[in-house]
């Protein structure tokens, strides 16, 4: 008679030690890892994971003055996998957070702007009544998993 007594003790002490153990097994998720990816990068592969923060950062205008217009970069094109967050392309950064899995490529320009209505384009140089093309391709392929 006493063992049956025992029997209902001991089968809620076993279900609250399987509880306890899954609580334990959900909260061990590896923490997400930033990824710096700069201009020397380009034409390459970068592989993430989902949840993953991906830097880009791109040669900046020059703090001095140099011959030719300073470069700002804009973002053309990135894959539905990364959303992108607050950025600074005047600094030419931008960052972006895996939301996804998927493969895809990333695309920045810089140059400057052929007139006045891309304000935040540096205006072009005339060379014989004609801006020059001035444009620098950055470009990668972003895998997540």
């Amino acid at each position: 008679m006493r063992a049956r007594s025992l029997l209902p003790v001991v089968a809620i002490a076993l279900l609250a030690s399987a509880c306890a153990s899954k609580a334990t097994l959900s909260s061990s998720s590896p923490t997400p890892a930033i990824v710096h990816v700069g201009f020397d990068q380009r034409n390459t592969t970068v592989d993430l994971h989902v949840g993953d923060l991906l830097v880009v950062e791109l040669p900046g205008p020059s703090p001095t003055p140099v011959s030719g217009p300073p470069f700002i970069w804009r973002l053309t094109h990135y894959p539905p996998a990364l959303r992108l967050r607050p950025s600074d392309a005047k600094a030419g950064r931008f960052e972006f957070v895996a939301q996804s899995t998927g493969t895809g490529t990333l695309t920045a320009v810089s140059g400057c702007s052929p007139g006045p209505a891309m304000n935040d384009m540096a205006a072009c140089p005339l060379v014989a009544g004609v801006a020059p093309n001035l444009e620098v391709l950055f470009s990668i392929t972003v895998v997540v998993t």
